[in-house]
């Protein structure tokens, strides 16, 4: 619809009501939701406010107190201010509604805004973490480790979150490279998981409904969306250890993808299996396989420091390597 007559000064609190119905059961269930602000300018009479404005109008800030007001009470909430920042905003309305929504926040809950390969919000107040948008490989180990250190370089951490790069059997025609099945697979998409987070990186990702039905969020996937059971073994394997002591040190393991707390912990990741070197300190540690396809570990043989620990991959898959100190040694 090209105009659907917007009355912007009224709320449609039936709306706002089943919204905060979702967040209720999602907090139940442990889950964050990201809020995100929808600006998409390329589809007419999707939007209410003016799109043409380099700073906010106060209709539009008005939109955003009233969600702050309504939504920040809900502690699995984190807000992005648009989609698509780059395409239908200037940086200027980005800084402006993230001061201004962070001033609404009482909470103080995580806030950022999504956007392309690029995050020029690094030294803004508002900011809590950079979000990308970043397709397939290209969004990989390399991207995510090459802007962790362009945000360590401003002397503020934030956490690095690839929101967008690519869903599960998802094929569009015209952009998204035009990629073809399975190029997208849910192996596909887990392995590149594996990559941003072995570069200190997190990620968002989802399905694309491909069968017609839905996915997991309403309850209408199939048996043929199986990229969350890979994503499982991940966030089993790096919950059961400190992950937030470890930084990417690919320069320890021959410059294979290596997370360390030097002399206490080491994770690498061998997509293609393989042979590997690790320097370790003088010490003595255990180490295990971690098969990241099926969740399942294999105990290694242990080793010793200082020195080079020179260990085979069980098979040419993709591997993790876990290398801990022994306490008892």
């Amino acid at each position: 619809m090209e105009d659907p007559r917007w009355d912007t000064s009224r709320f449609d609190v039936d709306y706002w009501r089943k919204f905060e119905g979702l967040l209720a059961h999602a907090r139940s269930l442990g889950i964050l939701v990201s809020v995100i602000f929808y600006t998409d300018g390329a589809r007419p009479g999707s939007y209410p406010f003016a799109r043409d404005l380099a700073l906010p109008s106060q209709e539009e800030l008005l939109y955003y107190q009233y969600a702050a007001a309504r939504l920040a009470a809900y502690s699995n909430v984190m807000w992005d201010l648009t989609n698509e920042w780059h395409l239908f905003r200037t940086m200027d309305w980005v800084e402006a509604v993230g001061a201004y929504l962070r001033s609404c926040d009482p909470y103080g809950h995580p806030l950022s805004v999504h956007g392309c390969n690029e995050f020029p919000f690094r030294r803004s107040a508002w900011a809590d973490f950079a979000a990308y948008q970043s397709w397939d490989e290209d969004g990989g180990y390399a991207f995510m480790l090459h802007n962790r250190h362009k945000q360590v370089e401003t002397g503020r951490r934030m956490p690095q979150i690839n929101e967008e790069y690519g869903y599960e059997d998802h094929y569009p025609r015209g952009w998204g490279e035009d990629r073809v099945a399975p190029a997208r697979n849910a192996e596909s998409r887990r392995r590149i998981a594996w990559e941003i987070a072995m570069a200190g990186g997190y990620q968002t990702t989802g399905e694309s409904a491909a069968n017609g039905l839905g996915g997991w969020l309403n309850g209408l996937g199939d048996d043929s969306m199986t990229m969350l059971q890979g994503y499982r073994h991940m966030a089993a394997f790096f919950e059961s250890i400190p992950w937030w002591t470890l930084e990417p040190m690919p320069e320890l393991a021959g410059g294979n993808m290596c997370l360390a707390h030097p002399g206490q912990r080491y994770v690498v990741y061998l997509p293609e299996g393989g042979r590997l070197q690790l320097s370790l300190p003088a010490g003595h540690f255990r180490a295990n396989w971690y098969n990241p396809r099926t969740g399942e570990a294999t105990q290694s043989k242990p080793g010793a420091g200082p020195g080079v620990l020179t260990i085979r991959a069980p098979d040419r898959k993709d591997w993790v390597l876990h290398v801990w100190r022994d306490r008892l040694g």
